[in-house]
């Protein structure tokens, strides 16, 4: 139990009944220190008179020191309470600031939409001037992913080799090729075609719902057609739809999917909320700020995409793969022909002249050797196989409505 051992702790603030409790203990010690002094001060002959009276005085005593004990525990228990009432009232107070600041927040000078929002027309007329409230992604023309198939490192080898096949005359390998080649391009163009659209359709059932109020009424419509000036409700477990003001009000909002903060974040009265962040708890009216490209999450998808580099890390591996192979193959059929043409020429040189061949029979059965294993030591249809696998794995993940960006 804590003890207070002088009045001077709290001398400026202690309340009257803890100075009155405080006197009376040193009204009290003062009663019994004078007649200890003088009986030890007196000579022994007048000593022997106390002896009479020392019953009396022994009582008197008792009760003095028993006083002086309740008033010191009295002032014990009023210190003790004083000390918990202002720790009280200091949290109290703390807490009521607290709650003042969340309530007021920083003022911030914004316009905030009208009480009954916008009317049909009015948000008809900013949608033309500002356009949807969607990010605009890049999408490749299906003409393009096609010519691409037909133009990578693989399928120039087998465009090569039908060429050589042709100028040779050798036209059912050139056949036999270009058929190879047509359909590892096919196949590879339905089915990543087809999981573009699967994705597509599933963003497409995915899109948010916002809260917003029109024409007076609050109505659930597309987050895609919400323009600036919208009055919008942001409620717990909602994303928050656009770039929006917080009219009054204290929110939570949890901004990981942008800045990876773990914990949310309090969004008061003039702050804006970041579309893509979600609402964790509360709940307020926001005025929408930006939507779309203008948005903050809008220009950092525009800077990614400004870049420029659209192939990830497997295609980056799978090309150095492809490239390193087709060196190799095109280094060792090299060597090969070359040695089938000087073999070939001395082959010829020692026949009899009616057993000899020309020496453009011998190129030619040279290149068509070097072009059979060309074909052969090559994997032609790596980049379609690849390609194919994760766009079936893409369809799968899309029928329990998965999307992996």
């Amino acid at each position: 139990m804590p003890f207070i051992n002088s009045g001077t702790d709290f001398k400026e603030e202690e309340p009257g009944i803890l100075q009155l409790a405080r006197k009376s203990l040193e009204f009290s010690r003062r009663s019994i220190e004078p007649g200890r002094r003088s009986r030890g001060s007196r000579p022994s002959g007048e000593k022997n008179k106390d002896v009479e009276l020392g019953g009396a005085d022994h009582e008197h005593e008792t009760e003095v020191a028993q006083h002086a004990k309740r008033v010191s525990m009295d002032i014990q228990r009023i210190s003790m309470e004083v000390q918990r009432k202002r720790s009280k009232d200091a949290a109290r107070a703390a807490a009521k600031a607290d709650e003042k600041e969340e309530e007021e927040g920083e003022k911030i000078d914004f316009t905030p939409a009208p009480k009954d929002g916008l009317t049909t027309a009015e948000a008809e007329e900013l949608l033309k001037k500002w356009g949807k409230n969607e990010l605009v992604e890049k999408s490749i023309p299906k003409w393009l992913i096609l010519l691409r198939l037909l133009t990578g490192p693989m399928p120039i080898m087998l465009w090569i080799a039908a060429l050589v096949e042709l100028i040779i005359g050798n036209y059912p390998d050139m056949a036999i090729l270009l058929v190879i080649q047509f359909t590892n391009a096919g196949i590879s163009f339905y089915e990543t075609t087809k999981a573009g659209d699967a994705v597509k359709v599933l963003k497409d059932s995915l899109k948010p719902v916002a809260t917003c109020k029109r024409d007076g009424k609050w109505q659930d419509i597309d987050a895609t057609i919400i323009v600036p000036g919208d009055l919008v409700l942001l409620a717990a477990g909602s994303a928050v739809p656009a770039d929006c003001y917080v009219n009054e009000g204290v929110i939570e909002v949890d901004q990981s999917a942008m800045t990876g903060e773990s914990l949310p974040v309090k969004f008061r009265r003039g702050e804006v909320c970041k579309l893509g962040s979600n609402v964790v708890r509360g709940e307020v009216e926001g005025t929408v700020e930006t939507t779309g490209q203008n948005t903050f999450f809008g220009k950092t998808a525009q800077m990614l995409q400004s870049v420029g580099n659209e192939s990830g890390s497997l295609q980056i591996l799978l090309m150095r793969i492809m490239l390193i192979l087709v060196t190799l193959s095109l280094t060792l059929c090299i060597i090969a022909f070359i040695y089938l043409v000087v073999e070939g020429n001395k082959k010829n040189a020692a026949r009899i002249p009616k057993l000899q061949v020309s020496s453009g029979e011998i190129v030619r059965n040279s290149l068509s050797f070097a072009v059979v294993v060309l074909v052969a030591s090559i994997p032609l249809a790596i980049e379609i196989v690849t390609t194919t696998t994760l766009a079936l794995g893409s369809r799968q993940l899309s029928a329990p409505r998965a999307i992996v960006a």
